[in-house]
């Protein structure tokens, strides 16, 4: 066996050289193994962090959603109808749109670089959906009949 490099470039000793400290100047094989398990578990663990776009997303996609519901939670009585216009016909498309431009790029920047935030992803992009498209039939409705 020879010497093994880090990952940072420093070197682990496979039991042939350095001691231990038990006086016979040698380390195990398994503690080689240990001290790289776990040196490359950290690196992983490092490296598979949650997408930002993914977080970012799954916030765009809920914020449509709970908008309406805190204008009306906080002051019903203020909630007038124009205000009410457009917080139910302006801001769930504007929040639903960025989820799904976001949510897309995420989903593809998380295979390339092997991040995590799959579900979130997932779960933005259906959402802004599911807001997205019956506003639009709302308004392709509302066209068509005026």
């Amino acid at each position: 066996m020879g010497v093994l490099k880090n990952r940072d470039g420093s070197f682990l000793h496979d039991g042939n050289h350095n001691g231990n400290g038990n006086g016979n100047g040698k380390k195990s094989a398994s503690y080689t193994r240990t001290v790289l398990a776990r040196r490359e578990q950290k690196y992983l663990s490092e490296r598979a962090r949650v997408n930002r776009l993914a977080l970012w997303s799954i916030i765009l996609s809920a914020t449509p959603l709970a908008i309406p519901l805190v204008i009306l939670i906080v002051n019903p009585e203020d909630a007038g109808p124009a205000a009410a216009f457009i917080m139910l016909s302006v801001a769930p498309p504007i929040g639903s749109i960025g989820a799904v431009v976001l949510g897309h790029i995420a989903q593809t920047q998380i295979k390339s670089k092997f991040e995590r935030g799959r579900i979130l992803a997932i779960a933005a992009v259906v959402v802004g959906y599911t807001v997205i498209a019956p506003w639009v039939a709302h308004w392709v409705l509302t066209a068509y009949r005026g």
